[in-house]
């Protein structure tokens, strides 16, 4: 499973990434019902190159919450498609 762990606002794309370029990141819901990233140990944001790897992470870092919402359990986790930019976000 490839993760990168550096995305930061300095970083510039001129133009659309396709979408084979894409960034993926995780998050948890928390008992308040807040959405929270995933983060490793550093503190960064765990991102991943395609939506099969961030699931197969959300699997591994919170097995019982994925046990439980492939038997119909409410949803504690999810995986968010990163949007570089706004052009980026309205072509989708």
């Amino acid at each position: 499973m490839k993760v990168s762990h550096h995305w930061g606002s300095h970083e510039r794309v001129s133009q659309p990434a396709k979408v084979e370029d894409a960034l993926f990141k995780t998050q948890h819901e928390d008992a308040a019902g807040n959405w929270l990233d995933v983060l490793d140990e550093a503190g960064l944001l765990k991102t991943f190159v395609s939506a099969g790897e961030a699931r197969a992470g959300i699997e591994a870092e919170f097995p019982v919450d994925a046990y439980l919402t492939k038997y119909g359990a409410r949803q504690n986790s999810r995986v968010v498609r990163i949007f570089r930019d706004d052009k980026e976000w309205r072509e989708g």
